[in-house]
């Protein structure tokens, strides 16, 4: 398949498609002028600005939630990372070195956690997210994958020269797409840091895996000092939007645009396309612990759950006509998906059957657990705090 060239009006109206729908960003239509994403930053780049330090940090917008064991850490607009040792009850913002817009946030132990965002940007934080650095943005993200598509080009010329007449064709053909791949490499280097990452998930305190827009997918091992773009691993020539990554069992998947789904069972170092169940857009993926739930989300209403790894799917019985963003496999094992339009819906087995809670949650878009009865839900409004028994009361 030949690879996209994506120009600048295409991109606009892709990227404008993912500020309204993503799971991590739709709500940031009414933030964010397209023309900044697509423009050379200003004297006063938000990516090197530090966070500001505002009044009420937890009314303002965030976009993802997580519990990392011994508190909760959320991140949204202007590079807000804010913690809580109260179950959500209160807040404090950390010290963060960026105010572009930050898009997920994961710690794999206690103390180290990672949150990516807007321009590429990739933080790290060894204290337990009290205080953060940048460990990569979107300017040597470009570089890197300009580097490597050079490299691919110089090997796939390498086997053209030496290939016979059986041959030639299809690695000529293939050598012609990466020079399409090649020129869009190009155009990004010269457009800037423009390109947002929107999920991410570590391993441990070294190895882990950040993903984002047109198909940018990068992995470390030494703890984020050293980044590799993986294009080479996973088969996603278009350059489609990956949405969410997660862990289910012992295997990793990735959710996307149009349809895109992967599946890695060596902690990502490889990647297998699974068949999808559905080709719109999913915008995030969460699975159990054991691996014996898989649930997949996105537009309109459309979920999906496996209990074998992705292999086989069922449609999930949700309401129809919101479009899910966040999503939350409880300790207890039941399955919780939040709508754009506040739709909060709850299953106790497995994605057969949901129950709607008839009390919204305005502008919801990412879910955390917060002690044994309680979730707190981060989105368009700030904080949300739910007892989970007291539902519908």
């Amino acid at each position: 398949m030949r690879y996209r060239i994506l120009e600048k009006v295409k991109k606009v109206e892709t990227v404008y498609m993912y500020i309204n729908y993503s799971a991590k960003v739709w709500c940031l239509a009414s933030l964010v002028l397209l023309s900044t994403l697509l423009s050379a930053h200003a004297a006063n780049d938000l990516l090197l600005m530090p966070a500001v330090k505002t009044d009420n940090p937890a009314a303002s917008i965030l976009l993802d939630v997580v519990n990392t064991g011994e508190q909760l850490v959320a991140v949204g607009e202007h590079g807000l990372i804010l913690l809580s040792t109260d179950q959500g009850e209160s807040w404090v913002q950390s010290s963060v070195p960026t105010s572009v817009t930050l898009t997920a946030v994961y710690f794999p132990t206690a103390q180290h956690g990672w949150a990516v965002g807007h321009d590429g940007v990739v933080l790290h934080s060894s204290d337990g997210g009290k205080s953060w650095e940048k460990q990569l943005d979107g300017t040597t993200i470009n570089g890197l994958l300009l580097a490597q598509v050079e490299q691919f080009i110089v090997h796939k010329q390498n086997e053209v020269n030496s290939a016979g007449d059986d041959q030639l064709e299809d690695l000529e053909y293939e050598l012609e797409n990466l020079q399409y791949f090649l020129n869009d490499s190009k155009m990004a280097v010269e457009e800037g840091p423009v390109r947002p990452l929107i999920d991410l998930w570590f391993k441990n305190e070294r190895e882990g895996i950040v993903v984002g827009t047109f198909g940018m997918i990068l992995r470390t091992t030494d703890g984020g000092e050293n980044w590799l773009p993986i294009l080479d691993r996973i088969d996603n020539p278009d350059g489609f939007h990956y949405y969410g990554i997660a862990r289910s069992g012992d295997s990793l998947f990735i959710a996307g645009e149009v349809g895109t789904l992967f599946r890695s069972d060596d902690d990502g170092q490889h990647w297998e396309r699974l068949e999808s169940p559905y080709e719109g857009s999913y915008f995030g993926v969460v699975g159990s612990l054991n691996g014996d739930l898989l649930a997949i989300f996105g537009l309109r209403g459309n979920a999906f759950v496996s209990s074998d790894g992705g292999q086989n799917w069922t449609t999930a019985n949700t309401p129809k006509g919101t479009s899910f963003g966040g999503g939350l496999i409880r300790s207890d094992g039941s399955l919780w998906l939040i709508g754009n339009d506040g739709t909060l819906a709850r299953s106790e087995d497995g994605g057969a059957d949901f129950s709607i809670s008839p009390d919204p949650i305005a502008g919801g878009v990412s879910i955390a657990e917060a002690g044994d009865d309680q979730l707190v839900l981060v989105g368009l409004k700030g904080v949300s705090r739910i007892v989970v028994n007291k539902l519908g009361q």
